[in-house]
């Protein structure tokens, strides 16, 4: 497998899908805390 930055997109594509999932989940539910932890860790991830 070729190193590098092929894997970019796959995860930008990530950050998008959560940020339009965050609208549509309840923020105390499993998912909607998932999500949140997700997005407020995105810059060590």
């Amino acid at each position: 497998m070729p190193s590098g930055r092929s894997g970019v997109p796959v995860v930008e594509a990530y950050a998008d899908w959560l940020k339009q999932q965050r609208s549509r989940t309840l923020p105390k539910s499993l998912t909607g805390q998932a999500i949140a932890y997700s997005l407020n860790q995105w810059e060590k991830l």
